[in-house]
Parts: C-alpha cells; sequence; structure tokens
C-alpha cells in the first residue's frame, strides 16, 4: 500500500501495526513539511530473528547478523538535499538511527539498526568516468560489479573490492584492499574527492587542497564523520588479466598456509596478487581454502604462484586470461553474499 503524503525521499515503512506506522509518521512531521514524502507499508518478515533469514525488500538485502535487525522504517534519499533534511530532522528528533551504501559489512550495527530509521544510499548509483582529469565520480549505492562493468567499455577500471558483491561506500571509508594494492594503494589512496553531508545538514566536498582534515580521516576512518554520498577516484587503465581460483581441503591447511607465506617474502612483481580464505562449506564440518590468484599485466603463469600452483589434489582449479577485471571480481566463488566461502562443485 502507498500513502502519498508529500516528497521525493522514500520512506518505507516495513511494519503493519498502526503505533508503529505513527511513530514513523511524528519522526518526520518536519520534512513532510517541506519535502513530498511516500510512505511504503508492507507485512514485516514472519521470521525475522532466524539466523538464517535473508530480508530482501528491493531497497535493502541483508543476512545473518543484519537480518536480526529490524528498522521501522527505510529511508531512501534521492539528492544530497534530501539525504540533509533527512538527517537535521533526525538529529533534532534525538533519534538512533543507521546508513547502508550499499552492504559493505554483514556485522549487526553496522549498516543496519533495530527500532529506528535506516537510511539508504540506494539511489545515490552514479558511476560517470571522465578522460580529461583520468577520474571516475561512484555513488555510494554501487557495488563493484556494476562498477567495473560500467567502466569496462572505456579501458578503465578502479581499485575497488576483490569481490563484485561488496559495496563501495563502506569498503573505500575502511581502507579497500583491492587486486591493485601494490601499485595505486588501497582505494581510499586513490580517493580525489568525497562529498559529504554532515550531522548539521551542511553538505561540502572534500578534497587535499580543501577540508584536508576531513579528507584525511575520511580514508579508512568509516562514517562516524559524515555520509559519503559520491566518491571521485583516479581511475587506471586496464586490460587482459591472467587469473583465477584454487580449492583445497582441510588436509593441505599447512602446504596452503607456507605457500602464502613465500608469497609475502619473496614477492617480485607488483603486478601479482592473492587473495585467500578459510571457510566451512554447509555440509561439511571440515573447513577449505580458497586462493584466488591475479597478475593483471601477463598472459602466462608467474613463477610467485609457482608454489599454490605445484601442490596437489585441489578440489577446484580454475585459471584462464580474463578479457577484464570484471570477468576476475564476478568469477570468483562466494556463498551468495560476496563473502568468499569457497564451494565444492559437483563431479
Amino acid at each position: 500500500m502507498i500513502h502519498l503524503l508529500s516528497s521525493a525521499a522514500v520512506l518505507a515503512c516495513f511494519v503493519s501495526d498502526s503505533i508503529t506506522l505513527r511513530r514513523a509518521r511524528g519522526i518526520f512531521q518536519h520534512v513532510r513539511k517541506s519535502r513530498p514524502l511516500r510512505i511504503l507499508r508492507s507485512r514485516r518478515n514472519r521470521h525475522p530473528r532466524t539466523s538464517k533469514t535473508r530480508w530482501n525488500i528491493g531497497i535493502v538485502e541483508m543476512s545473518s547478523e543484519c537480518g536480526r535487525l529490524q528498522p521501522p522504517c527505510i529511508l531512501v534519499p534521492k539528492t544530497p538535499e534530501e539525504l540533509s533534511i533527512i538527517v537535521k530532522t533526525l538529529g533534532r528528533n534525538k533519534e538512533i538511527f543507521a546508513v547502508k551504501s550499499s552492504g559493505n559489512n554483514p556485522n549487526g550495527n553496522f549498516s543496519r539498526v533495530d527500532g529506528g530509521p535506516l537510511i539508504s544510499l540506494k539511489d545515490f548509483n552514479e558511476i560517470k568516468y571522465d578522460a580529461a582529469s583520468g577520474t571516475v565520480r561512484i555513488g555510494a549505492g554501487n557495488r563493484w560489479t556494476h562498477v567495473v562493468k560500467t567502466l569496462e567499455p572505456q579501458g578503465v577500471t578502479a581499485a575497488g573490492a576483490r569481490i563484485g558483491h561488496v559495496g563501495v561506500g563502506g569498503f573505500i571509508l575502511g581502507g579497500g584492499l583491492n587486486f591493485w594494492s601494490t601499485q595505486v594503494g588501497w582505494s581510499m589512496n586513490t580517493v580525489v574527492q568525497f562529498d559529504v553531508a554532515f550531522a548539521s545538514g551542511k553538505i561540502a566536498k572534500a578534497f587535499s587542497s580543501e577540508k584536508v582534515d576531513m579528507f584525511n580521516v575520511l580514508r579508512g576512518g568509516g562514517n562516524a564523520y559524515g555520509i559519503v554520498t559520491t566518491y571521485t577516484l583516479k581511475a587506471h587503465k586496464i586490460g587482459k588479466i591472467w587469473g583465477g581460483y584454487l580449492t583445497f581441503g582441510p588436509d593441505k591447511t599447512n602446504e596452503v598456509l607456507a605457500a602464502i607465506r613465500d608469497f609475502t617474502e619473496y614477492y617480485s612483481d607488483d603486478k601479482a596478487a592473492i587473495i585467500a580464505s578459510h571457510g566451512i562449506i554447509p555440509g561439511n564440518k571440515h573447513g577449505e581454502y580458497l586462493v584466488a590468484n591475479t597478475q593483471t599485466a601477463r598472459s602466462a603463469c608467474p613463477e610467485e604462484w609457482r608454489g599454490l600452483l605445484d601442490l596437489d589434489d585441489s578440489v577446484d582449479r580454475i585459471f584462464m586470461v580474463m578479457n577484464n577485471a570484471y570477468n576476475l571480481i564476478s568469477d570468483i566463488p562466494t556463498d551468495g553474499g560476496g563473502n568468499g566461502i569457497p564451494r565444492r562443485r559437483d563431479p
């Protein structure tokens, strides 16, 4: 059911009781005076507190710990001005709230709140490459698969996550390890500008020559200082990539750890990178290791990986020359939530 009260921001109330609905309307009484406000109503998940619940409502998708937290309403601003009004209104009402960019962190209370409003930045989805400056503007609501695929025709990419489902906002604000870290640094090191909404409602741009303190703390400092709506990053050219992944059973733990350690100590090529993950496969009480490798400028296996590739009896092994970065981050197997947990293939 949709009630048009008066805004362009979206207030989604996923509750059925009138008390909570009246409370949500009261919270945003100041917003309604200056902006149209659309309220969406839907039934609450029948089993909102179970650990296996996935809450997908078209606005957010959460799992595990985050899925246990149930915000009574979700705000989806479309512009920095709308976000500013929302933040000021929540501040006046002393409301506890959370902000979700696109879902980088699955832990509870990071991008989800229980009992208070959730601000979703999903509609900040701009991806715009500027060849003259060699930069790309990326909205906080994007995920890296979409960013990389959009930039692919331009022959460039951004130093984004190694797993495609990871969200842009929290990833950059937390630092941002990537397959190009040894060449360009962490993702936060490639940022040239942040577009930020502050708690006061003020909207500003922070970059290295203006608002320098804010620019520096946002590079790895998380979201405690403001809500970043758009990031401007340095783009870099990208061509074909040699890479893939290996999956090993728990009996190879010592050999895998030794090979990863050797790779780290005897690292000689800044274009070679790996990501190692240890996880439990559903239905298998033993852990397994997933090792994904990438070489961003070569068409054959680099010597740095021989210690891993020479290990016998890998459960799964796929290597190839990939046409672009999109193939790399989208082809790494995950548990469906972008967590880099290996899955055993059927024989």
